[in-house]
C-alpha cells in the first residue's frame, strides 16, 4: 500500500510538471496538438484516453509489483513452488499490458507509432503464451486451488492457534509465577505455624533425605541435619518396630502411628506418619513424662488389682465378672476351683451349656438387660451341685457371686428325711398301739397272776416247795423276756438311728423284732403273717434299727393293702434267702396289686395309694434311701402273681453287688 501511494504521488508530480510546462488554456486549444492524427484532434477525447491509459498503466504496475512480491514469498513453499511460473508469467503479461497503455499516452504528443507497435508486439508475445499456459493449467489448478486455499487457511489457523497458545502460555506462566509467589508465602506461613506448634515435624523425601524440620524437631532431636539421610541421622531406629512403620508408610503409602522409645535420647515419642507426594511427613511428640506417669499408674493399678484379687481369692464365695457380650472377664480362685469347665477364652454359655433354657438363664439375662440384682438357688446337673447365686449389674456387664450349698441341701434333705421318718414312725406306732398294748398287757397279766399265786401260797404255807417257786420264777422270766423284746423292738423303731455305726447283725433277729411289732395287729384283724427264713443266712454289716424300719414299713404297707380293700385272701408272707452276694428279703401280700400308672411314682416322696389320712407317702422313699445307703436296693418286682417288694442287702464279708430280675421303680 505504501508503494502504491508513492507511485500515485509520482504520477501526480509528473502531471503537475506537464501542466506547469504547458499552459492550461493551450491544452484545450486547437493549437495544442503537434499533429492532428490522434483522436480526431478533440482535446476532451484525447485527455480522457490519456488519463484512463495512465491510470491503467499505473494499476498494472501495482499488480505486477504485487505478483512479483508473492512469487518471491512463495518460492520457499515446497507444495507451491511448481506453480510460481503462473504468477511470474501473469506478472509479465500485466507489465506488457501496462507498457501498451503508456505508449498510448506517449503517442498522443509524440507520434512514434513504430515503437508503440513494437511494444504491442511484445505485449502480444507475453499475452499469447500466458493465455496458452493458463488454458493448459486451468484444469490442474481447479483441483489444486482448493488445496492451496485449505493450506493457506490451515496455515492461518495454526498461526492463530500458535498465537493463542503463546498467549495462554504467557498467562499460565504469569499464573505460575503468581502461584509460586503464593506458595512461597504459604510455605513461609506454614513454616511459621509448624515452628509454633508443640509437635515436632519432619519432612522426609522418597530417597530418605531429611527435607525439613521445625523448631521443636531440632530441639527434640539434636542429631537432626537437613539434607542428610534419615538413617544416618538416627541409626538407632534401624531394626525396630518404628522402622517397619516408616517403611510401610513410604512404600505402601498408608498412614501409621505408634509409640517408640529412642535409646540414644532415653525418650518416648508418640509418632504419626503420613505419606506425601514427595515422600512422607512425620509428626512426633515427647511423651516421656506421660509414659513415666502411665507406668506408675499401671504399677499402682497392678498393685491395687493384685490386692483386690487377693481379697477376692481369699473369700469363700466364688466370683465371676461377665462382660456385656457374655465373655468371662474375671474369675477368682474359688470359682476356678469349683468350676472345672471354666475357660476365660470361651463365653459364659459355652462354658456352662447346662444353664441354657433354665430359670438361671432367665434371671441372668434379666440382670444384664434390666440392670437389676437378683438372688436365687439352683441345681447344676452336670456337677450335681446346689448353688446359692447373687448377681449384680456392673459397668460393662454383671458380677456373679455364688457358693456351693450342696452340703446344706443334703443336711436339709437329711433333716427332712429324718423328720419324715419320725412322722412315719409315729404313724406306724399309732397303727401298732392297740396291738402293742395287748402284747405287753398279756405278759404283765401272766407276771401279775404268777406273782399273786406265789403271794397266796406264801401266806398259806410258810415254807413253799422249791419246785413251785422254780416254776413260778421261770414263767415270770419267760414272760418278762417276751415283754422286754417287744419293748426293745418298739424302742429301736421309735428312735433315730441314722448316725449309728455299721455293725454285724443277724437277719433272724431283725425279722423277729419286726414281726413281734406286727403280729398282734395282724392276728386281731384276721391277717395271716407267714415267715419263711432260709437256714444259715449270713450276717449283715448294717444299722440294725434302720433295716428293721424298712421291714416294718413293708409289713405296714402290706397290711394296709389288704385291710383297706377287703381282700378275700388275707395273708402276708415275709421270705428271706440268698441271692449271690446279697441277702434277699421279699414281702408279698395277697392284695389286688398296684396299678401300672402308680408304679412309676410309687417311691416318690409324698406319693401314696392309701386312703387319705392313712399315710404320708414317705415310707417307701425313705426305705429305698436307707437300702441304697447300705449298698443294696429296694424294688417292686414285675411279672409276679402277687405284689412283691424285694430288699437286697450285701453280705458282711461280700461286695455290695446285688443283681436281681426286678424292675426298680425310680424315685
Amino acid at each position: 500500500m505504501t508503494r502504491l501511494l508513492t507511485r500515485l504521488a509520482a504520477a501526480g508530480w509528473v502531471g503537475a510538471t506537464l501542466l506547469r510546462t504547458y499552459h492550461l488554456p493551450e491544452l484545450f486549444s486547437d493549437h495544442y496538438l503537434p499533429h492532428r492524427t490522434c483522436y480526431l484532434a478533440s482535446p476532451g477525447l484525447i485527455w480522457t484516453n490519456a488519463v484512463t491509459d495512465g491510470l491503467i498503466a499505473v494499476s498494472y504496475a501495482v499488480i505486477f509489483s504485487c505478483l512479483l512480491g508473492l512469487t518471491l514469498r512463495l518460492r520457499k513453499v515446497q507444495d507451491f513452488s511448481e506453480y510460481l511460473w503462473i504468477f511470474f508469467s501473469f506478472g509479465l503479461f500485466i507489465a506488457a499490458c501496462g507498457a501498451t497503455h503508456v505508449m498510448e499516452v506517449v503517442t498522443v504528443w509524440w507520434p512514434i507509432y513504430p515503437m508503440s507497435a513494437a511494444v504491442k508486439i511484445v505485449c502480444a508475445a507475453a499475452s499469447v503464451p500466458t493465455a496458452v499456459l493458463f488454458a493448459r493449467a486451468t484444469p490442474a489448478l481447479s483441483y489444486k486451488i482448493p488445496e492451496l486455499i485449505e493450506l493457506l487457511l490451515k496455515t492461518r489457523q495454526e498461526r492463530d492457534e500458535s498465537r493463542l497458545a503463546l498467549l495462554s502460555a504467557e498467562r499460565i506462566l504469569a499464573e505460575q509465577m503468581r502461584a509460586d509467589t503464593l506458595i512461597e508465602a504459604a510455605n513461609t506461613r506454614l513454616n511459621h505455624i509448624l515452628d509454633s506448634t508443640s509437635e515436632g515435624v519432619l519432612k522426609v523425601g522418597s530417597d530418605w533425605t531429611v527435607r525439613y524440620g521445625n523448631r521443636v524437631a531440632f530441639e527434640l532431636l539434636p542429631d537432626l541435619v537437613i539434607d542428610k539421610d534419615f538413617w544416618e541421622c538416627f541409626p538407632a531406629v534401624a531394626g525396630s518396630y518404628a522402622e517397619d512403620c516408616l517403611r510401610k508408610t513410604m512404600h505402601q503409602r498408608v498412614a501409621s502411628d505408634y509409640e517408640t522409645h529412642y535409646p540414644p535420647y532415653d525418650r518416648w515419642f508418640r509418632v504419626n506418619v503420613y505419606p506425601t507426594p514427595e515422600g512422607m511427613s512425620i509428626f512426633f511428640t515427647n511423651i516421656s513424662k506421660e509414659r513415666v506417669l502411665e507406668d506408675r499408674l499401671a504399677a499402682e493399678r497392678a498393685a491395687l488389682l493384685a490386692q483386690v484379687n487377693s481379697v477376692m481369692d481369699s473369700t469363700s464365695d466364688a466370683i465371676l465378672k461377665i462382660g456385656s457380650d457374655w465373655s468371662i472377664v474375671y474369675a477368682n480362685r474359688r470359682a476356678r476351683e469349683i468350676l472345672p469347665d471354666l475357660d476365660l477364652k470361651l463365653s459364659y454359655w459355652a462354658c456352662f451349656p447346662g444353664l441354657e433354657r433354665t430359670e438361671t438363664e432367665t434371671l441372668l439375662r434379666r440382670t444384664m438387660d434390666e440392670r437389676t440384682e437378683a438372688e436365687w438357688e439352683n441345681f447344676y446337673e452336670p456337677y450335681q451341685e446346689h448353688y446359692a447365686v447373687h448377681t449384680y449389674p456392673s459397668p460393662g456387664g454383671l458380677s456373679i457371686f455364688f457358693h456351693s450349698i450342696t452340703k446344706r441341701k443334703k443336711l436339709e434333705q437329711q433333716v427332712e428325711a429324718e423328720h419324715l421318718l419320725r412322722e412315719k414312725r409315729i404313724e406306724a406306732l399309732s397303727h401298732m398301739a392297740g396291738g402293742l398294748a395287748h402284747e405287753i398287757s398279756n405278759p404283765l397279766a401272766i407276771i401279775q397272776a404268777t406273782a399273786s399265786d406265789l403271794e397266796r401260797l406264801a401266806l398259806e404255807e410258810p415254807l413253799l416247795p422249791a419246785e413251785e417257786v422254780r416254776k413260778a420264777s421261770k414263767a415270770i422270766v419267760h414272760t418278762s423276756d417276751r415283754a422286754i423284746r417287744i419293748l426293745k423292738g418298739l424302742h429301736g423303731f421309735a428312735r433315730e438311728a441314722g448316725h449309728d455305726p455299721m455293725e454285724y447283725a443277724s437277719v433272724y433277729d431283725i425279722v423277729e423284732q419286726a414281726v413281734q411289732l406286727q403280729e398282734a395287729r395282724y392276728a386281731r384283724h384276721g391277717v395271716e403273717l407267714r415267715v419263711q427264713l432260709a437256714p444259715a443266712l449270713p450276717l449283715l454289716l448294717c444299722r440294725e434299727v434302720q433295716v428293721g424300719q424298712i421291714l416294718t414299713n413293708l409289713l405296714n404297707n402290706a397290711y394296709d393293702a389288704i385291710t383297706q380293700l377287703e381282700c378275700p385272701e388275707r395273708w402276708v408272707s415275709l421270705e428271706a434267702g440268698v441271692d449271690r452276694h446279697c441277702v434277699r428279703i421279699d414281702v408279698i401280700d395277697s392284695g389286688f396289686g398296684i396299678a401300672e400308672e402308680a408304679r412309676q411314682h410309687l417311691m416318690e416322696p409324698f406319693f401314696t395309694t392309701k386312703t387319705r389320712g392313712l399315710g404320708l407317702g414317705v415310707g417307701l422313699s425313705l426305705s429305698r434311701a436307707i437300702a441304697v445307703e447300705h449298698g443294696g436296693s429296694l424294688t417292686l418286682l414285675t411279672g409276679t402273681e402277687n405284689t412283691c417288694f424285694r430288699l437286697l442287702l450285701p453280705f458282711a464279708s461280700g461286695e455290695p453287688e446285688c443283681t436281681q430280675e426286678a424292675q426298680e421303680v425310680t424315685a
